[in-house]
């Protein structure tokens, strides 16, 4: 009966190790999975780095030229997040800005001097008129409005939800 009773205490303390494992294992998962998905709210690439990821160093390089360009250094920190959430939620291969405009030469930096200087553009526009609403809201009825029609298949309803999107994350980090 004491062999029974010690083996019986054995085979409760592996079930209770088991569970306790088990257990611990899912927390970590549980943990790693949280970090994995708050990680890529919180994460915030510079806009520079954003278009590196996306495109490479050479492309990164004509970013930064077409910011310098067309941007104002005064509105540098508010428009090149904006610049470079347009070539994500574009994602285009030739019109890698969206832009299709029969002036504008395809290419990557053309694209990306007609975008920073279209949102230049607007910026002032927007704020000559009296800063009303949000300024991607207001871009997106000039830069890629609902129902146009070059947008057969209605894809520019999700513009201004990813553009914003991608504005946060390449967010230059606060002073």
């Amino acid at each position: 009966m004491y062999l029974v009773d010690k083996y019986s205490i054995m085979e409760n303390m592996k079930d209770t190790v088991t569970i306790i494992l088990s257990t611990l294992v899912g927390y970590a998962l549980w943990l790693l999975l949280a970090m994995v998905v708050l990680g890529g709210a919180v994460r915030a690439d510079t806009p520079t780095q954003a278009i590196h990821a996306k495109d490479g160093k050479a492309c990164a390089a004509m970013f930064d030229d077409a910011i310098k360009v067309n941007i104002r250094p005064e509105c540098v920190r508010e428009l090149a997040p904006i610049v470079a959430a347009i070539r994500y939620a574009e994602n285009g291969k030739t019109y890698q800005y969206g832009i299709i405009h029969k002036r504008c030469p395809k290419g990557y930096r053309p694209q990306a001097g007609w975008c920073a200087a279209t949102v230049q553009k607007n910026w002032d526009r927007w704020h000559k008129a009296g800063a009303k609403g949000d300024f991607i809201t207001y871009l997106g009825g000039i830069y890629c409005p609902v129902g146009a029609k070059n947008d057969p298949t209605g894809l520019n309803k999700h513009w201004i939800k990813n553009v914003t999107k991608f504005q946060k994350r390449f967010a230059y980090p606060t002073k």
